[in-house]
């Protein structure tokens, strides 16, 4: 299920931690709103949309371990694992908090059902100080 969090009211600032949820905002013509993308954000709403956020310094904000491309299905599993495995960690994918804060933005497009699919809920609501709002 997907998530929208709003930290402050304002101009329509959108973090997309989710690449199909990119694509969205691109489609429906909000794509100068996005201030931050993930590592696999590829269209938004197309390729050359994408090429443009990038030139004009929309930093993306995630990366894992596993690249889907360089490897086979056995060390993408081993990755997986380990990372589910791990105490310390919330999620497969790592979250640049500080650069995610530094682009203040007003929403915040996540997804709670599948830790291994995006950045954890949990990690982001703790990068906005919300760890103990009540789950939707």
């Amino acid at each position: 299920r997907g998530r929208a969090m709003i930290s402050t009211p304002g101009p329509l600032r959108i973090a997309s931690l989710l690449p199909s949820a990119t694509e969205i905002v691109g489609a429906l013509g909000l794509g100068e709103s996005l201030v931050a993308v993930t590592h696999c954000c590829d269209v938004a709403p197309d390729e050359a949309g994408m090429r443009a956020l990038l030139a004009r310094g929309v930093p993306r904000v995630t990366r894992s371990p596993v690249a889907p491309e360089a490897m086979s299905q056995a060390e993408i599993d081993k990755a997986v694992t380990a990372s589910q495995q791990a105490s310390s960690q919330l999620s497969l994918y790592a979250l640049d908090e500080g650069e995610l804060q530094r682009q203040r933005p007003s929403v915040v497009l996540t997804q709670a059902l599948c830790d291994v699919c995006a950045v954890s809920e949990e990690l982001v609501r703790r990068v906005f100080g919300q760890e103990d709002a009540a789950s939707d």
